[in-house]
């Protein structure tokens, strides 16, 4: 791939961002697209040229490609209408937080299949449901299993080991190491407090 691709869809996103406020798909299907690249530092990048977070420009691209799935599995003519309807009605962090779920990533959540993400968004779209109402609803039916640790937690566990090589490499500047150990050692006693609760 040369880099003209993630460079023009760069271009087109940024112009999406500048044009388009409020609700925009197309906004998060470019969004999908670059994210869905993997090219290091250009989300990043995008996000400070435009004054967003990461995060907002990674759940626009979540919303991009639940829009694409549900698109798919809607695209019959009958099925079509209520797709129109859901996309009209709901907001991007809607399809984001949908997408969360549906896309299981890390094996997290119970099984949503594609008929359940279809209902679902439905019920949401008909009914009219915040995007507070629909993340409690899936918490509830697809949330993590009885006795998964808490999701910060995880997290928590995922960043310990490029923290301790952090603190242990070579000339990291001293603040920096020290805000590494300090992170390590709040992590270690947050952890022993959830265990100690858990017993």
């Amino acid at each position: 791939m040369t880099d003209r691709k993630p460079a023009e869809l760069a271009k087109q996103l940024i112009a999406a961002i500048d044009q388009e406020r409020g609700k925009s798909w197309r906004k998060c299907l470019l969004a999908s697209r670059v994210v869905g690249l993997y090219k290091p530092g250009l989300t990043l990048a995008i996000a400070r040229k435009r004054g967003l977070s990461v995060d907002q420009i990674e759940t626009w691209a979540r919303a991009g490609r639940t829009l694409y799935a549900l698109r798919r599995l809607m695209g019959d003519a009958e099925q079509y209408h209520y797709f129109k309807q859901v996309i009209t009605i709901l907001g991007p962090t809607h399809l984001a937080i949908l997408g969360r779920y549906w896309e299981n990533a890390q094996g997290r959540y119970r099984q949503m299949g594609d008929e359940d993400a279809v209902t679902v968004i439905l019920e949401a779209a008909m009914g009219g449901w915040s995007k507070e109402r629909l993340a409690a609803q899936l918490q509830e039916s697809f949330g993590s299993r009885e006795g998964d640790p808490p999701e910060w937690l995880v997290y928590g566990d995922r960043i310990r080991k490029p923290l301790y090589k952090l603190t242990t490499s070579y000339g990291v500047p001293d603040e920096l190491r020290e805000a590494g150990k300090q992170m390590l050692k709040a992590l270690d006693m947050t952890k022993a407090k959830e265990v100690e609760n858990d017993e």
